[in-house]
């Protein structure tokens, strides 16, 4: 009997063949339903996105950040791809619809009004969605070119909505182009221009302002000797003003006795007829009363060139008594500007501390949010040229706002403010606005001259909004009365309606929410300018806040160095790191989320309250620097560690992370359980802000040099060393810092120690030494000075030594000595109270110098406290730093 081989005899040549079979009619069916597969895919994402586009403004989850950037490139990459199928695919027998589809795919492409860019890199790479919007509008036209349909109707719809995703992909591309850095670098250069424009009067007005005064002194003095003279010349007349207002009074009396004479001589011809002899007398009444005028005025005549003041002088001296009345018109005009610019301000404070002011925000958010704008597009924002002008006045108008208990609304106005520019940045709402300016400054000014009159205005914003939604229903009606019936698929017909329905729905979700957001609320446009402003400023995205809605994530992210030394690390992420080199695995997990809360948003917005009251305006400029000197005397702070590490001559991020060091050494090792409420929350608020500016500085890149990183790797290895000697390979916080705070005093110890007997040894060996050393350091010092290269070599060498003391600074001592320095103060209200003004103080420092790309990438990204904090500033006082500085 012959062996079985390959599995002949159990069926194996069939499974195969089975396998294969199946295989075929997988990629058959696949062939076949491919395109509506990815078709229907691609309207999915775009709901996805639609859906969840606004929760990334209000979270911080790394999770949703990675799924949206996701779904948003995979959404693009899908309707490229299944429109070139179409252009490729769709001309099997029944499946003439799918050239129907290419025009969705434009609408798809187009994105949804709240989303156009996922960051700013997207912003950034504008031209590439240029040139896609060509060629992806070419190659749809290719594929409506190739439809055969006999029927009108089908012609139609899709030529409607190829113009409807056609202009939806352009607007998207203008968007981008819009928040492009480019053209906000523009925009802010033409506002810096402004900026300055408004200094530059600011700084005329006081000047102008006292030569009005003078003017109005001198023409006062004027008048008065005018009037004088009119008085003396008048007296001397033999016709006093008296008399020439009895002459003119009878005038009047002769004028209105000849209207009335006029209206009852004068009538129908049946009433001449019968009244001819009454008629008769009133004409001679008539002729008596015109000889008296005459005599009138020939004597108002014959007076006035008897008085020594002619005609002449008298016009002259009404000119004068005119020109000084357009003075003082001018100079009220000038006191009517500074009381509106206080007005403006007085408003802007309103909206600011007080609830419910949704509509006045609505009106005039356009120049709110100016400030807004300016964090985004310019790396060292300016001051507002209208508070540094009020500035004397500030402190006044914020007394009556920083006791009241809802002054917390603040932190909801600037979020409002950011919310408005992260429209801007990454949706669809600047569409509506900058194509309106366009529109309004480059045909309608221009061409016809006029301005757009608020119905023109509300109808081309309606319009405009509206018409890929008319579009799409008037091409869905064209598509339903279209013949179907044994031509088409019924699955495809079935697709199209989905289509359809996809782009309707959500076209008009974003209006529809805007209304009945804005129907919710209190205010409501009384006027057409109103109406007009709120479709305009405020349709697609209604703005706005309310007690609970989130504008933000509302969190602080918060970094501690001792997080990968202590419990709360995985040991597979410190495992990871330290076998396999994974560095960035460590970096991820050192990161943490607190909830901001009421508490330290108080603290920093009373801070900016009371430094507006004290008109200390330059907070900004200083790094902790302030705070010390309440503490310690004048004669303590050369020598002090606390005043050094904080000083000029050590950057920035290395006093931070001195601090922070300390800050956690104080909260640890000065731990006692009979701390007041209010000390706990000072403690608490001092290494929450120490933890968040550790993050900005060290994870953001804010200020951060080559060699403040260098520093800060090497606190991590001196880190390492000293928890190495601990028993435990995983410890609380509060036992990794004490061990810490304890290895350096050791440290300290062996250090001193050592420097003694070094001293010792050196005293022994000196005896012997002494003439040789001398002889020797004589010759070097002679050397020195015969050659010119002695002065260069001891720059060289004095560079070198400050090179090496920045690059291997000993943050650890300076940490160690610094926390020492604060222990020792008595009282731990007064440490930290201290402790909360240093860190408020570089919080501060902070805000203005992050630059604008820091805060135009953290709004996509659940947004950043700083970011309010630096409006707070901003807003409430000049305390920005002057630029250069």
């Amino acid at each position: 009997m012959r062996p079985m081989r390959n599995g002949e005899g159990f069926g194996g040549g069939n499974l195969t063949e089975k396998q294969s079979e199946g295989l075929e009619h997988v990629q058959e069916v696949w062939d076949e339903w491919e395109i509506q597969c990815l078709i229907l895919l691609s309207l999915s994402l775009q709901v996805f996105l639609y859906l969840t586009a606004d929760l990334r403004r209000r979270s911080a989850s790394r999770t949703l950040t990675m799924v949206l950037w996701l779904a948003y490139l995979s959404a693009d990459t899908v309707a490229v791809f299944a429109l070139g199928h179409l252009a490729v695919h769709a001309q099997g027998p029944g499946h003439e619809l799918m050239f129907f589809w290419a025009p969705f795919v434009l609408v798809h492409l187009g994105g949804q009004d709240n989303i156009t860019a996922l960051s700013k890199q997207d912003n950034e790479l504008w031209p590439r969605h240029l040139l896609n919007l060509v060629t992806q509008a070419a190659v749809a036209g290719y594929v409506v070119s190739k439809s055969s349909w006999p029927d009108a109707r089908l012609r139609a719809a899709m030529v409607l909505m190829f113009l409807s995703g056609f202009l939806k992909y352009a607007g998207r591309t203008f968007c981008l182009y819009s928040a492009s850095p480019r053209s906000l670098g523009d925009q802010s250069r033409v506002s810096l221009w402004g900026t300055i424009e408004e200094l530059r009067k600011e700084r005329e007005k006081p000047r102008k302002r006292e030569k009005l005064r003078k003017e109005q002194e001198k023409l006062r003095k004027e008048q008065e000797k005018i009037e004088q003279t009119i008085s003396i010349e008048l007296r001397k007349s033999s016709i006093n003003s008296l008399t020439i207002e009895n002459l003119q009074k009878e005038r009047e009396k002769l004028w209105k006795e000849r209207e009335k004479l006029q209206q009852e001589g004068w009538g129908t011809i049946e009433e001449l007829r019968k009244e001819r002899e009454e008629r008769e007398k009133l004409r001679k009444k008539q002729e008596k009363l015109l000889k008296e005028q005459e005599k009138i005025e020939q004597t108002i005549s014959i007076e006035l060139r008897k008085s020594s003041i002619d005609s002449l002088t008298i016009e002259k001296l009404q000119k004068d008594r005119e020109k000084l009345w357009k003075e003082r018109e001018k100079l009220q005009k000038e006191r009517e500007k500074l009381q509106q610019e206080g007005t403006i301000l007085e408003r802007r404070f309103e909206n600011m501390f007080i609830a419910d002011k949704l509509w006045e925000f609505i009106i005039y958010k356009k120049d709110l949010v100016h400030s807004a704008d300016d964090i985004m597009s310019v790396d060292a924002p300016v001051n507002d040229v209208k508070i540094i002008a009020l500035a004397p006045f500030l402190p006044d108008t914020l007394e009556k706002y920083k006791n009241r208990p809802d002054r917390w609304m603040a932190y909801q106005y600037v979020a409002a403010c950011l919310v408005q520019s992260y429209q801007c940045l990454y949706t669809k709402a600047s569409s509506i606005p900058n194509i309106w300016s366009q529109f309004e400054s480059q045909f309608l000014d221009h061409v016809l001259g006029t301005p757009m009159e608020a119905p023109m205005a509300i109808l081309f914003v309606l319009t405009y909004t509206l018409f890929h939604s008319i579009s799409a229903l008037i091409a869905l009606v064209l598509f339903l009365i279209a013949e179907k019936e044994g031509r088409h698929s019924k699955v495809d017909v079935t697709v199209s309606y989905i289509l359809f329905a996809g782009a309707i729905v959500l076209d008009l979700l974003p209006f529809i929410t805007s209304i009945f957001s804005y129907a919710r609320r209190p205010f409501r446009p009384g006027t057409a300018e109103d109406c007009e402003k709120m479709c305009s400023l405020g349709c697609v995205q209604p703005p706005g806040w309310r007690r609970t809605t989130k504008q933000w994530s509302e969190q602080l992210a918060q970094y501690s160095m001792l997080t990968r030394y202590t419990s709360s690390m995985p040991s597979l992420v410190k495992w990871i790191g330290a076998h396999l080199g994974a560095s960035w695995c460590l970096e991820l997990f050192e990161l943490t989320r607190t909830r901001v809360t009421d508490d330290l948003k108080l603290v920093v917005l009373d801070k900016l309250f009371l430094e507006a009251e004290r008109k200390m305006w330059d907070i900004a400029s200083s790094r902790g620097e302030r705070a010390l000197v309440k503490v310690f005397p004048e004669s303590e702070r050369s020598d002090c560690a606390l005043h050094k590490s904080i000083s000029s001559k050590v950057d920035f991020p290395t006093s931070v992370l001195i601090w922070h060091i300390a800050t956690d050494i104080c909260y640890f090792v000065t731990e006692d359980n009979d701390t007041e409420p209010a000390e706990i929350k000072k403690k608490k608020n001092s290494r929450e802000l120490s933890h968040y500016i550790m993050y900005l500085v060290f994870k953001c890149d804010v200020m951060l040099t080559s060699s403040s990183r260098l520093v800060h790797q090497k606190a991590h290895e001196g880190l390492a060393y000293l928890l190495s000697a601990g028993q435990q390979s995983t410890q609380i916080k509060k036992e990794a810092v004490i061990q810490v705070f304890e290895g350096m005093k050791k440290e300290k110890q062996q250090q001193r120690s050592s420097l003694g007997m070094a001293e010792g040894n050196k005293n022994e060996e000196s005896a012997n030494n002494n003439a040789a050393a001398a002889s020797i350091s004589s010759q070097i010092e002679e050397l020195l000075r015969s050659t010119e290269e002695a002065s260069t070599s001891r720059q060289i060498e004095e560079l070198l030594r400050s090179t090496e003391e920045a690059l291997y600074s000993p943050v650890l001592t300076d940490a160690r000595e610094v926390a020492q320095k604060l222990i020792d103060i008595n009282g731990e209200a007064q440490r930290w109270q201290l402790i909360l003004e240093v860190w408020l103080e570089m919080l501060f420092y902070t805000a203005p110098r992050c630059g604008a790309a820091f805060h135009y990438e953290h709004l996509s990204t659940g947004g950043e406290f700083i970011s309010h904090v630096l409006l707070l500033m901003r807003e409430l006082g000049p305390f920005l730093p002057k630029p250069g500085s």
